[in-house]
């Protein structure tokens, strides 16, 4: 928090929330949720704010500071303490979150505080600790259940009751369950995404620390370091030569950072190095020896070519549901400092609001599907997709089956040549269930996501899309017998906030479907017009 925020918030008893309502808490109610979604119970109940407050009276010794803090602290005790059934209150990632800091707040201000204000601390975090114990509560084999289970580790330090012991070895035991579930072998992370991929890394650091922190040589907290390294070199080759990881599932843009801890380090291994020269595009680190990546258990394909600085993300995988996004086969394209192809980004975590429901869709992917059929989020039926390797030296090409739409079976291949800057994509559907056919006229599109800044050209007679940067110039060549149009959507980079985009449509008709897009660049600004 700003100090700015801190002094208003001190002043006022508001916290400003420029995203959403502020927080007034001379009238608070601590029941109340004004929006459809999380994110403001969120903040309000993971009570960073009170951390925040607690820092800054500790830097000025003012007792006002103190009173607030109690004040809102007493406010949430009597207002709460009696509904542990109440979802905005209880919110499973809030809670823990709320004890971790509750947690931190008796460590950093133990010399400062009362009996009376001791004992209150206590009472709150007992009630928390006893909501997160409850198995039904525990929000297993995922990132929240590690948060979970985290805090109850932490709070194992502070909270004053008999069976103490017991509190900390369920927290050991779900940590270690929830950090060897969370990633595959290969490093990628189950949760879709690489902002996820990021969050669980620094996951699995805070673990080891706080392991560290608590219970030094003796501590049971266990991740391999083997695949540490293997998950930072996966995270930095996700990020783009414009230092921004492409906005694939649930990521938002924000800065990556170099992952500096205390007491655990792999900061000599060369793939932290290798992670580092790719997060600071260069300027520091050791540069990989090689610049494409294959993630056959978590279902990505990176090709991060050092020469061209092109990064092309392919993914095609369903092994969680937690932040699943309909994307089997989509893929992300940037080259030359710019964007081409993007994805849609998370918006926020409201699974009612239309948009977000729209950009979890396979509408909003770079992908071919069925129009008209929706895809499931199915994990049994999802056993068969998978990714396959079929690169050679400076060709990279890789493939990957879909199973998303019941009853179809959907393919596609990318194929990069490096030398020649070109790529072949190829997309196959075909139907597996013969009453589909049957009863509905099939029809397929394939989506391409492209930024607004491209200028698009259709040329219907060559059969060529040009997409138009700042430098070059994308053709996109397809085949006969295919229908063409522009649509106007939107992407999200951050919270609640929506950009404009093009998707270009390729409307296919048949019972089955095979087709090659070619892409090329080009820069010849002069003769652009005058075909493919």
């Amino acid at each position: 928090m700003s100090e700015d925020d801190l002094q208003y918030l001190i002043k006022n008893k508001i916290l400003r929330l420029y995203d959403y309502e502020d927080i007034n808490f001379n009238i608070i109610d601590w029941t109340y949720n004004p929006y459809d979604h999380t994110g403001y119970i969120f903040i309000l109940h993971k009570m960073e704010y009170v951390l925040d407050l607690a820092y800054f009276f500790i830097k000025t010794r003012d007792e006002g500071i103190k009173e607030i803090i109690f004040d809102i602290l007493n406010s949430w005790y009597l207002s709460c303490n009696d509904k542990l059934d109440n979802p905005w209150i209880f919110h499973d990632h809030a809670t823990a979150l709320r004890a971790f800091n509750i947690s931190k707040f008796l460590n950093i201000m133990k010399n400062y505080i009362s009996e009376d204000q001791f004992l209150l601390l206590q009472k709150i975090l007992a009630i928390d600790v006893n909501k997160l114990l409850m198995d039904e509560f525990y929000s297993k084999n995922t990132n929240h259940g590690l948060d979970q289970s985290l805090s109850l580790y932490k709070a194992s330090f502070f909270l004053e009751v008999d069976n103490i012991l017991d509190i900390r070895n369920v927290a050991i035991e779900r940590i270690n369950s929830e950090l060897k579930f969370a990633f595959c072998d290969d490093g990628g992370h189950k949760e879709n995404s690489p902002a996820y991929l990021y969050y669980g890394v620094s996951q699995v650091l805070r673990a080891l620390d706080i392991g560290y922190k608590y219970e030094k040589e003796n501590t049971k907290i266990y991740f391999p370091l083997d695949l540490l390294k293997k998950s930072c070199l996966v995270l930095g080759y996700f990020v783009q030569f414009n230092e921004k990881m492409p906005l694939i599932g649930d990521t938002v843009e924000f800065k990556i950072n170099n992952f500096l801890l205390n007491k655990i380090s792999i900061h000599n291994c060369k793939e932290y190095k290798n992670y580092i020269y790719l997060i600071s595009n260069g300027r520091e680190g050791l540069k990989p020896d090689k610049d494409f990546l294959f993630l056959k258990n978590s279902g990505y394909a990176i090709v991060k070519d050092f020469d061209n600085k092109l990064n092309l993300v392919f993914k095609c995988k369903h092994i969680s549901n937690y932040h699943r996004h309909d994307d089997d086969l989509n893929f992300t394209l940037f080259y030359d400092n710019e964007e081409w192809f993007i994805d849609g980004g998370l918006y926020q975590y409201s699974e009612k609001d239309e948009f977000r429901k729209y950009l979890r869709s396979h509408l909003s992917h770079n992908l071919t599907y069925p129009k008209n059929f929706k895809a499931h989020r199915n994990l049994q039926k999802s056993l068969k997709t998978h990714i396959n390797n079929l690169s050679s030296e400076n060709i990279y090409k890789f493939e990957g089956y879909s199973y998303m739409f019941d009853g179809f079976e959907n393919y596609r291949s990318i194929e990069y040549d490096k030398n020649k800057l070109i790529f072949t994509i190829i997309d196959r559907c075909k139907i597996l269930n013969k009453n589909i056919a049957i009863e509905n006229n099939i029809t397929y599109v394939t989506n391409f996501v492209i930024p607004k800044n491209k200028e698009i050209v259709i040329d219907k007679l060559n059969k060529c899309v040009k997409i138009i940067g700042k430098n070059k110039i994308l053709h996109l060549i397809y085949q006969d017998n295919i229908d063409i149009h522009m649509e106007e959507n939107y992407i999200s980079r951050k919270i609640n906030t929506k950009e404009k985009v093009n998707i270009l449509k390729f409307i296919h008709n048949g019972i089955h479907l095979d087709t090659v897009f070619n892409l090329a660049y080009s820069n010849d600004f002069v003769n652009y017009n005058l075909g493919c």
